[in-house]
């Protein structure tokens, strides 16, 4: 019963391995020379990759060694197929028979043995690919609204887009990215930084399944007018882990070794819209119990990720109406950034899975479009898709930007403040977590030097569902005073309110379009005539004010920027 989105540490087997049954041989020790390897990082590690742990104060460790190839050599010795390692596991993926297998265990150095799991991608059940009528004509073009609804574009005008960040995806092909002109410009800018198709065992990834394609034009994409990526101008680590033919022991070992090459070569940034929920014949599946952020494979290694300063982002799932419901492994750890999906109107859609975890904690984390995202195909056309694999990306390209403007903020830090910044912060739940974030308001977190694990949110709009979204309130049916007498003025974080003719306040309303804004007493001064109110963490937009005073009413519009 289980279906995951996952996106971070698991492991694949590779094809051709389906006549026996495949475990991973878990192993004690990584052989005699542990601290002369510690002591060369050089061996294992890139530069790029050494340099970033280095700033991030992340050693080498005995998990980042490889496997000892004399265990290797002797495991092999007993007739076992050995079809992968896994170096941050300690662990060889081994096929054969029941005889063999018993022969292996008995090595003083085996610790017992554990199943491979299956792994899915999103495309199945409630994903679709569409093909509506767009008319966008902005720079954004056809996915506007999905980079609008997280206040991007204007975190794109102060230049933040991702320069420098570095971004592996990890999914079932890449076909087109290597042709269309959604990605030229990262060709042409050579950001396309390696490529490994780990079920084929060689650098090509660019065929198979168009899953890959879609999922990274939402990040990538750039070609003005049309089409607009979150973070258009990061740069990118391509990987094909999924074998969307198979469903059996196929993609666990590939999925680890991916996030180990990612890490060797210096990404700061993991993203995959993979899952798991069902595991092959006779293995057993997980159950809701098993959400706790401790007990799965994929999970554990999702914290390993994290712990060399690697950002990992999830889609949480499409179980949102089947009977699982809930989000799978990992996006129940508490390291990584579980991205749900709602529409154009913020509502929830329909299929993104719900949390929380079995212990508790908000999951999702946040939110993003995932319902009619504006994708490009392989054939470079721009279609529209639905499921949470499009929300999550657009996140990975949100985190991006955030990385790109706070490169030493650590990864638990941005996952933070993105969740502050959501659209209900102040009051999480289980469909939408922390709600849509604001990229503004994240930015303006991680620069205020505060600890943010003691951030109180101290103001938050009511977020208007499943309405037809407002971007000005011109477009609305308020009308305004022309020429009056009150004045009102946004200075630095801080609105000011006068009144005209010794008028005295007797009532004041803030909407945003259609929504009040909730406004905590501490965070008003009024006098008689005049009021200042703190406006840190409110989001950017047009604003209105109504004032109502012993002598007038008038309606003022106001902007924050």
């Amino acid at each position: 019963m289980r279906n995951v989105w996952l996106g971070a540490i698991l492991l694949v087997l590779s094809s051709g391995l389906q006549a026996q049954e495949a475990v991973w041989l878990m192993l004690t020790d990584k052989g005699p020379q542990v601290s002369e390897q510690l002591a060369h990082p050089e061996h294992i590690l890139s530069e790029t990759a050494r340099a970033m742990r280095a700033a991030k104060g992340i050693n080498l460790t005995f998990e980042d060694l490889p496997v000892y190839p004399t265990y290797t050599a002797q495991i092999a010795a007993t007739g076992l197929q050995i079809v992968g390692k896994s170096r941050w596991l300690n662990a060889v993926a081994v096929q054969g028979q029941p005889s063999q297998l018993q022969a292996a265990n008995s090595l003083p150095f085996v610790n017992g043995q554990t199943a491979c799991a299956t792994f899915t991608t999103h495309s199945a059940g409630q994903e679709e690919v569409l093909n509506p009528d767009f008319d966008g004509a902005e720079a954004y073009g056809k996915a506007e609204r999905q980079v609008e609804m997280l206040n991007l574009i204007a975190y794109h005008e102060k230049g933040m887009t991702g320069k420098g960040v570095r971004v592996a995806v990890f999914d079932a092909g890449f076909p087109g990215t290597d042709t269309i002109p959604v990605f030229k410009k990262m060709r042409d800018e050579n950001r396309l930084l390696a490529t490994y198709d780990f079920v084929e065992n060689d650098p090509f990834v660019f065929h198979k399944s168009s899953h890959g394609t879609q999922v990274l034009s939402t990040i990538a994409a750039y070609l003005p007018g049309k089409m607009i990526g979150t973070a258009p101008d990061a740069s990118f680590v391509l990987c094909r882990t999924e074998n969307s033919g198979s469903e059996r022991h196929v993609e666990e070992y590939n999925f680890m070794k991916a996030v180990e090459f990612a890490d060797s070569v210096g990404v700061d940034i993991i993203h995959a819209s993979l899952g798991y929920t069902k595991f092959d014949e006779g293995e057993g599946d997980y159950t809701y119990e098993d959400m706790d952020g401790n007990t799965a494979i994929t999970t554990k290694a999702v914290d390993m990720a994290a712990a060399r300063g690697i950002l990992v982002t999830i889609s949480a799932g499409n179980e949102g109406s089947s009977k699982w419901h809930y989000i799978a492994a990992p996006c129940d750890a508490d390291t990584v950034l579980c991205v749900g999906s709602v529409d154009k109107y913020t509502k929830h859609s329909r299929f993104s899975s719900y949390g929380p975890t079995y212990d508790g904690r908000i999951k999702p984390d946040v939110v993003a479009l995932g319902t009619r995202t504006t994708l490009a195909s392989p054939r470079g056309t721009l279609t529209a898709g639905n499921g949470t694999s499009y929300a999550g990306p657009l996140m990975a390209g949100f985190v991006a930007c955030l990385k790109q403007a706070h490169p030493e903020s650590s990864h638990t830090d941005i996952i933070q403040a993105v969740r502050l910044s959501g659209d209900q912060a102040w009051r999480p739940d289980s469909a939408y977590g922390y709600g849509v974030p604001n990229a503004l308001v994240a930015d303006e977190y991680l620069s205020s030097g505060k600890s943010l694990d003691k951030v109180v949110v101290a103001i938050g709009e009511m977020p208007l569902r499943g309405k037809k979204p407002q971007t000005s309130v011109a477009s609305s049916q308020v009308k305004f005073t022309p020429n009056p007498v009150s004045t009102v003025a946004v200075k630095g974080k801080k609105l000011s309110v006068a009144t005209g003719n010794e008028a005295k306040i007797e009532e004041m309303v803030i909407m945003k379009g259609d929504q009040q804004v909730i406004i905590p007493t501490k965070n008003m001064k009024v006098k008689t005539t005049s009021a200042k109110i703190k406006t840190k963490y409110w989001l950017a937009g047009d604003y209105y004010i109504t004032i109502k005073t012993d002598k007038y009413k008038e309606i003022i519009p106001f902007k924050i920027q």
